[in-house]
């Protein structure tokens, strides 16, 4: 597919977002850093670039109102919806939220979010856009699950306390009856709880169901552990893209290598793991900064 359009030489676009609305694919804010700096300054954009899978072509959408990276999103009802995040590392996080609707390609505001915070996740579930975990100007963590209706345009907090039982660290997802949560920083677990929890229910707690298989380098002889890998749902399969895995060489040494392996996993009825081999990504030697799926 054709390259991305507005990326700056020699940086690498972060904390953008990735949804798919429309049979369209949409890459939303971030900011660009230099592969040469180590700066931690920032200046987030409000740039949204689509991808039309029937002409191969990207065009820009309408901006956002607000420049962002680091945020909550989330599909809800055939719209966009994005909430907090950070603008600049000279200023604090956001409260700030918008909606954005495809067919007439407009951002509008909706009330802000009660705390600001950033690096927050958004998740959709039954109609309301959950705002989870996430850190404020101080970068201490925010524990309060923050929930919007956008039927009432109203926010409330949740009452469930199994989102921050555990430090949630994205993505998370829908699938099924159940929420899933994967990632490279909790021995590669996939972890699942059931979506339908009432407020003094027992069976709102994690559980481990498996977790992702190592993987074989060529000219290597032992199974690697990937780490880095990005996640995308796409129907009720589970995509683990890429990653990275370290290649132990001789003499206590080491290499970084980046994969191009592509997996993909259900979970059956009975909370099985069962996994399948997929074609792997054209490139090799790349790393992977975000993910998303979107059905033709």
């Amino acid at each position: 597919m054709p390259e991305l359009p507005g990326e700056v030489f020699g940086a690498i676009r972060h904390g953008f977002s990735c949804v798919s609305i429309s049979k369209r694919f949409l890459v939303i804010g971030g900011y660009f850093q230099s592969l040469l700096s180590i700066a931690s300054k920032f200046s987030a954009m409000n740039d949204v670039i689509k991808f039309d899978p029937f002409k191969k072509q990207w065009s820009r959408a309408a901006s956002m109102r607000t420049a962002r990276s680091n945020f909550a999103c989330a599909v809800i009802g055939g719209n966009v919806y994005v909430v907090g995040g950070c603008s600049s590392s000279e200023t604090g996080c956001l409260a700030l939220a918008e909606v954005y609707d495809p067919l007439e390609d407009r951002w509008e505001d909706i009330p802000p979010m009660p705390t600001p915070r950033w690096k927050c996740i958004g998740l959709s579930l039954k109609g309301l856009l959950y705002v989870i975990d996430g850190e404020d100007e101080n970068h201490l963590p925010q524990c309060e699950v923050e929930i919007y209706d956008p039927v009432k345009k109203t926010w409330h907090h949740g009452h469930d306390s199994w989102l921050h039982s555990r430090p949630m660290i994205p993505p998370l997802f829908v699938l099924g009856d159940c929420i899933l949560n994967l990632n490279d920083r909790h021995l590669n677990y996939i972890m699942i709880r059931e979506a339908e929890v009432s407020k003094d229910a027992t069976n709102g707690s994690w559980r481990v169901v498996g977790c992702v298989p190592k993987v074989l380098v060529h000219g290597h002889d032992r199974e690697l552990v990937p780490f880095k890998f990005r996640v995308a749902k796409l129907g009720q399969e589970m995509y683990v893209v890429g990653g990275h895995a370290l290649k132990y060489l001789q003499l206590m040494r080491f290499q970084i290598v980046k994969l191009n392996t592509v997996r993909a996993f259900t979970i059956g009825v009975d909370k099985r793991v069962e996994w399948k081999e997929v074609a792997p990504m054209c490139l090799s030697q790349v790393s992977v900064i975000n993910c998303g799926a979107l059905e033709e």
